[in-house]
């Protein structure tokens, strides 16, 4: 059995904006943004996540690399090109 963390959604997708801010040159399209933002809102569930490749999974994996989560005690530290965030999460069990 594996943990993941469960994060406020607004905060994470607030967190991803700023990162995409940084590393997406241009403006994002409504629909673009709004498929990201729902993948985002999945993974603030603590639960797994699967996109089908092409699907702007570099993006995303990138983004979640960023993260360092407290497995004892709940909460993250999520740190990138001078964006800094920290807060706390529920930790959740996954079934493997």
């Amino acid at each position: 059995m594996g943990i993941g963390h469960k994060i406020n959604e607004e905060e994470l997708i607030h967190i991803f904006d700023q990162f995409t801010g940084e590393v997406i040159h241009g403006v994002l399209d409504d629909e673009v943004t709004e498929f990201l933002h729902e993948t985002v809102r999945e993974m603030a569930s603590g639960y797994p996540v699967y996109v089908s490749k092409g699907d702007f999974t570099n993006l995303l994996t990138d983004f979640i690399s960023m993260f360092n989560f407290d497995d004892k005690n709940g909460g993250y530290n999520f740190e990138f090109e001078g964006i800094r965030a920290q807060g706390s999460t529920t930790i959740v069990n996954i079934d493997d």
